[in-house]
């Protein structure tokens, strides 16, 4: 109610957005409840309040601003949430990481065969490079 400002925890928030997303947003879905809306205000507003070093919360407006970029979702939700254009800050340091995945996982791709520590042609299995057998 709009007379009563209730805190959800992390985990709440994140259960209400999976819930919200598979409930309402996709083809054919139904329009979202307008409490439902009002609850999602609260949660974009306590995610973007939140302290830097507050992962989880850092987690959910990142989980907001994706799900706002979804083309399935509808108008009444994409008002409330997050999109990459408000947040500069959040955006460029999702780029940066992204540069990074790509740089790390190119790397990973062309410089693997000299530092194996395994000859060519005989791969250790999961269960070996797990357990060691």
């Amino acid at each position: 109610r709009a007379d009563q400002q209730v805190l959800l925890s992390s985990q709440q928030s994140h259960i209400f957005i999976t819930a919200l997303k598979g409930f309402c947003i996709g083809k054919g879905a139904p329009m979202p409840p307008a409490s439902s809306v009002q609850v999602l205000e609260r949660i974009v507003q306590q995610s973007a309040d939140a302290p830097a070093g507050d992962k989880e919360a850092r987690l959910c407006f990142a989980v907001l601003t994706e799900l706002a970029t979804d083309p399935a979702c509808p108008p009444a939700l994409q008002r409330v949430l997050p999109s990459p254009e408000k947040d500069s800050t959040e955006a460029g340091a999702s780029q940066t990481a992204k540069q990074r995945l790509r740089v790390a996982m190119a790397s990973g791709q062309s410089g693997t065969g000299g530092s194996r520590s395994q000859p060519e042609g005989r791969e250790k299995g999961f269960l070996q490079r797990i357990f060691g057998f």
